[in-house]
Parts: C-alpha cells; structure tokens; sequence
C-alpha cells in the first residue's frame, strides 16, 4: 500500500470507485468462468474484418466484469453499454464477477469462439491481457481505463475523470466546513492521478485552502479494509468523502453512511444507495468509446490505442444533484460544466500526484 500526504496531514493507510458490489450477492464464479451466451468455437476474425448487413450489425463483443451486473456502479454501467451496443445489432456475451486469477481463462475462452471485440472492465487487468493478445493476433482486446504501451491488437477505453471529479470536488469544496477531504482510490495509476488532481483543483478553486487527505491501499482491497481508512480520514477531519474504484468506493460510502457526511458515486447515478448524501455520481457512458472502436474494425483502421471520450463526445458527465445542494452551488458547478462542455476551459490533467502549488498554478475556469 502507497499512501500520499497533501497538505499537513499524514495519509492513513489501510476506492471503491464506485464500484462496489452493491445489488444482489454475487453468484460465485468457477475457475473457468463459462461466457453468456457464448457462441461454438471458431476461428477467430481478424480486428480490420468489416460484419455483413451493415458496419457493426454482426460483430459479436464480450466483456469480462469483475462484479455482478446488478451491482449499481461500475458492472452495471458496463452491462448497460453491452445494451446499447446490443440494439445496434451487435451479439453481446459476458461473464460477470470475475477475479483476478480467472481473467486469462475468460480472455482465451472468449478469443477461441471468434469474438470481434473482448473488454476487460477491469484497469488492474492490463499485464494479463497482454500476455493473451500476444497469441491471438487478429482479436481486439480493449482494457478499461487503461494507458500504453499496450500491442497494436489492444486498446483502452478511457474517460476523462478529472472532468466529472474536477465539478464533484467544487461540489466538495463548497459543502466542507472543515476545508479538508477525503479520497481513497485503489492506486495511484495516470486515470486516477488525473481524477485525484481534478477533484483537487475543483476542490481549491472554490476554498484556496481546500486540503484533500488521500490513500492508495491497492486493487485487492477490501471494503472493510477501505472503509477503516475512510474512517481514519474522517477522524483526521475530512468531512466531505470521494472513494474511486470496486471495493474502495463500497467502503467509502459505508464510512459516510456512518458519519452522515457527503459522498460521490460512479459510473452511473448511484443515488439511491444513499438518497441524503451521494451529492452527484461521475457517469461514464462506454459504449462511446467502444462504438468508436467498432467502427474502426469495420473501416478497417483498428490499430489499438486510447480511446478517451469525454463530456464533449457525449462519454461522460455528472448525475442530477438530486436537491441535494442550494440553486446557488448548483448553478456554479454548472457554470464550469459548460466551460468544459464548449471547450473554453480544460481541465488541468497531473502525470503525478500534485503537491498544493502544482493545483494552485494550474489554469483555472472563470469563476465568480
């Protein structure tokens, strides 16, 4: 575990991201987990074959989730992109919950029965997905969040978080009496340096002395062990909570459920999970990404690479505030979510954790 200190504070090592397994328990995965509505073996097409009847009307795609679909968060926001891939004519499989160890049998399962795309809702999955796409040359491999290198049969659907994060920390910002956050996040990886740095800065754009305590406890985190670091940020001060990532945001959302104070959900509207304090949730709309990627392989000019569709292209954006906060911060928050939008201000994006100054140099939207 790797843990970071902003400001004066010491990081208390113990996100969910959102993405917690908070729908119906999970039904227990075999150690080759068998697909959804998998099809007999064939050979697999290569990347650039363009389906029949149309450009993505016969291409079959498969995602690999790490949770349950009904989990309300990250699992579902993948299997609600399969939907809508599925009513553009596209065959959709899945398997859902699972783990670490059964990705590279799901991955070769999948690859043998001539699927055109496979996805992998997972960030911590990139080294395993190499290793298979190095034997299956001619399958599109695609890999949540992830960044290069990565080989010419893989690519990464990413969004911009620190675009949602940077609206949710002004949310922060101005709904802390302390001044000082919380934020726990699986590891400190570039998407999640990124959201970091953002939810910062949107932080200390509203409060010039916003302070965010933070804590990387790693991917196989538990939502206990999570929810016990949360805890340790509360008690350091932090009055307003961000868990990003599975089991980290779980534990986060546990934590501010038991102190009462303000959290953020991802992925989709997670609100309901708690009506009074999930202020607002980062959506994060995929099959934009994976539509672009499918229509490359269609074209015939699939070459892996990033695939980043932010507020502008329709990929992300932030949930309803739910009356949740006064006209007046709603329409601030606005205010700036239509500078990102029209593209008159970019969100400053960190390549590493920013210290205090690194935020407070970094350009700035018009704000009254």
């Amino acid at each position: 575990m790797s843990t970071r200190v902003f400001k004066l504070f010491a990081v208390l090592a113990l996100i969910a991201l959102v993405l917690p397994a908070c729908g119906a328990p999970a039904t227990p995965v075999p150690a080759t987990p068998a697909p959804t509505q998998a099809a007999a073996p064939t050979t697999a097409p290569a990347p650039t074959q363009a389906p029949a009847g149309g450009k993505l009307k016969g291409m079959k795609v498969a995602a690999i989730l790490p949770g349950p679909i009904d989990d309300q968060s990250w699992n579902t926001g993948a299997y609600n992109a399969l939907k809508k891939l599925e009513a553009q004519g596209v065959q959709i499989a899945y398997t859902e919950n699972v783990k670490p160890p059964q990705v590279e049998a799901a991955l070769r399962d999948y690859a043998s029965q001539g699927y055109t795309m496979i996805a992998v809702h997972d960030q911590g999955a990139g080294d395993t997905i190499k290793k298979v796409a190095a034997d299956f040359p001619k399958v599109a491999f695609s890999w949540s969040s992830g960044y290069p290198p990565m080989p010419a049969n893989v690519s990464a659907y990413a969004a911009p978080l620190e675009q949602s994060a940077y609206l949710e920390g002004m949310l922060a910002g101005l709904l802390s009496k302390s001044g000082k956050l919380g934020f726990v996040a699986g590891a400190d990886t570039p998407p999640i340096v990124a959201a970091l740095g953002g939810f910062w800065a949107g932080a200390r754009l509203v409060n010039p002395k916003a302070e965010v305590i933070t804590s990387f406890p790693g991917w196989t985190a538990d939502p206990v062990k999570s929810k016990e670091i949360v805890k340790a940020q509360i008690a350091a001060g932090a009055d307003v909570v961000m868990g990003r990532g599975g089991d980290q945001f779980t534990g986060a959302l546990e934590a501010a459920k038991e102190a009462g104070l303000y959290t953020f959900g991802d992925m989709v509207d997670m609100n309901v999970l708690a009506p009074k304090l999930i202020v607002t949730s980062s959506l994060w709309d995929v099959s934009v990404s994976w539509t672009q990627m499918l229509n490359q392989i269609a074209d015939g000019t699939f070459k892996g690479g990033m695939f980043v569709a932010g507020m502008k292209e329709g990929g992300t954006d932030i949930a309803p505030f739910h009356g949740i906060v006064s006209d007046e911060i709603a329409a601030k928050v606005q205010a700036v979510r239509t500078q990102i939008v029209d593209g008159s201000f970019t969100v400053p994006v960190f390549s590493k954790l920013p210290t205090a100054a690194d935020i407070d140099a970094a350009p700035k939207p018009k704000y009254p």
